[in-house]
């Protein structure tokens, strides 16, 4: 039997979803339905990560701006 989605909030700063948005259109992480479909999505680029299709390395601490 399959379980119920569960959806969350996320509370970032703009520049925080503007790197989502750039991350979503450089990997090709687009809407599959709606008025954005084939459009970069986000939603999808979670999704995604979510299920496993990519494998995450992070950035040395150097490289990580600091505000």
């Amino acid at each position: 039997m399959p379980s119920a989605l569960v959806r969350r909030s996320l509370p970032l700063m703009p520049d925080e979803w503007e790197h989502l948005e750039q991350l979503a259109k450089k990997h090709q992480a687009l809407a599959p339905t709606g008025p954005t479909a084939g459009q970069p999505s986000w939603r999808s680029l979670i999704k995604e990560l979510a299920q496993g299709q990519f494998t995450l390395t992070r950035k040395p601490e150097e490289t990580i701006p600091h505000d």
